[in-house]
C-alpha cells in the first residue's frame, strides 16, 4: 500500500474510532502528526502535501474535530501511541474483510 492510501486509511480509522467512542477523552485530535504516526509516514513530506492536495478532507478533518469536541493537540496527551497503529490495523483488517463481500 502506498503512503498515499495509508493517509487516507488513516484519516478514515480516525474517523470511525472517534465516531465509535462513547467517552470523549477516549478520542484523537486528527493533526497531520496524528496521521503521520498512524499511517507510518512523514508529517511534512507526505501527510502536509497530500491535505493540501486534498483540501475537502482537511475541512473534513477540522470540522470532525469541531463536531468530536477534539479542537485542541493537547486532547492527545497521555494517550498511547501505540493504540494509533492498533486501530489502524483494525480497521485495515475490517476493510479487506468488507471487500471480499463485494
Amino acid at each position: 500500500m502506498s503512503p498515499e492510501e495509508r493517509i487516507a486509511l488513516a484519516v478514515q480509522a480516525l474517523m470511525h474510532h472517534n465516531q465509535q467512542c462513547t467517552h470523549p477523552n477516549d478520542r484523537w485530535f486528527i493533526s497531520g502528526n496524528t496521521i503521520a504516526q498512524m499511517s507510518g509516514t512523514n508529517p511534512a513530506t507526505k501527510v502536509k502535501p497530500w491535505l493540501d492536495d486534498h483540501p475537502d478532507v482537511a475541512h473534513a478533518i477540522d470540522q470532525h474535530n469541531d463536531d468530536m469536541q477534539t479542537t485542541n493537540p493537547h486532547h492527545n496527551r497521555g494517550k498511547e501511541k501505540e493504540e494509533l497503529k492498533a486501530i489502524y490495523q483494525s480497521f485495515e483488517q475490517g476493510v479487506a474483510a468488507l471487500n471480499l463481500y463485494l
